[in-house]
């Protein structure tokens, strides 16, 4: 028997049943994915379960396919028109030719497919088709042929893509000193002004900070070695070793520091650097100890330095009368030869002549 599939369910047929009854009979189509589309033909009076009153349905297990789905390319004919991924797919992507072969195409020969046709790549930007070496992911080469392998409209410029065997790597010397900002590397065939092929300036705004400069005492890196303010600063001042903490340090050999070191000190001439109190800024004490305390060389010696409160002053006494003249004094620990301790005398050159002599 022939059937016929239609999109329109046809007329019903009017035919006996058993008996005298008799029922409207119509095509129904088996419906097996619910799609509301079915396949073989099924007569019967009601529609039976499981059937759709449309034929047409090509693949009757899945729901996703039947006539009026929208076709995409997945290898399925899902609007059952007889082609597969055809030219009305939904997402379809565009393809460009590719007459190289190098995986990149001409921007103007695009064509819609759901896989690349023959002679074609998916990404478009080749600017020379012939040659398989020049492409937007190709690597700019520093010749003389200047051409431009990466297609960014450049030949043999300055970027990442150019090829490590023949470019040179310089740096920008914005300062001009001649070293350049190691933090910036730039490729070049042929570096331009401003650039430098040293990179180890470690401040590129500073013509003053560079691997040439002599380290100073200032908080900053002049000379670029990763060391700030070391001993070798040219202004480094010497600390001498201070023991007792008295500010002042013992001779000696002092260390250079452009900050005091713990436990030195700026000065040195500390003639006892394990006493706080002897330095030459004490004061020369009057005691039984015999101490320098001034560190000047002389212990309980007459000097402005000698603490007053156990400090004596004296009169010369030129003719030994035991009275000293008033005009002619000075500053000791102890009674100095030829000095007396009352200034008194009216004439020091007569012994008979003071004020414990008899008037004559």
């Amino acid at each position: 028997m022939l059937l016929l599939l239609s999109c329109v369910a046809p007329e019903p047929v009017v035919k006996p049943e058993r008996g005298d009854s008799a029922c409207e009979v119509a095509t129904f189509y088996q419906d097996g994915d619910g799609d509301g589309w079915g396949a073989a033909a099924v007569e019967a009076c009601d529609a039976p379960a499981g059937t759709a009153g449309r034929a047409g349905d090509c693949d009757d297990a899945r729901a996703d396919v039947a006539p009026g789905m929208v076709e995409v390319c997945d290898g399925v004919d899902n609007d059952c028109d007889g082609a597969v991924d055809g030219a009305t797919s939904a997402d379809l992507r565009t393809f460009y030719g590719d007459g190289d072969g190098d995986g990149w195409g001409v921007e103007e020969a695009g064509v819609e497919a759901c896989a690349a046709p023959a002679g074609t790549a998916e990404r478009a930007g080749d600017c020379d088709d012939a040659r398989a070496d020049v492409s937007p992911g190709g690597a700019e080469v520093c010749d003389a042929l200047d051409a431009d392998e990466d297609c960014d409209g450049l030949a043999d410029d300055a970027d990442d893509s150019v090829d490590a065997a023949t470019r040179l790597t310089v740096y920008p010397d914005s300062d001009g000193d001649l070293h350049g900002d190691p933090a910036a590397p730039l490729a070049f065939c042929d570096p331009p002004a401003g650039t430098v092929a040293d990179g180890a300036d470690c401040d590129d705004g500073n013509a003053l900070i560079s691997p040439d400069m002599q380290e100073s005492c200032d908080g900053v890196d002049n000379d670029c070695d990763g060391t700030v303010d070391e001993p070798d600063a040219f202004d480094a001042m010497v600390w001498y070793a201070d023991a007792d903490g008295d500010s002042w340090g013992a001779e000696g050999a002092g260390v250079e520091a452009c900050d005091a070191p713990a436990g030195t000190a700026e000065r040195a001439e500390d003639c006892d650097d394990g006493a706080p109190g002897v330095n030459p800024a004490a004061a020369e004490v009057c005691d039984a100890l015999d101490v320098d305390e001034d560190c000047d060389g002389l212990a309980d010696d007459a000097d402005d330095s000698v603490d007053g409160a156990t400090f004596g002053a004296w009169y010369t006494d030129a003719d030994g009368d035991g009275y000293g003249d008033p005009a002619a004094g000075m500053g000791a620990c102890g009674l100095p030869a030829g000095h007396a301790a009352d200034a008194t005398d009216c004439d020091d050159a007569r012994a008979d002549v003071n004020p414990g002599g008899a008037e004559v």
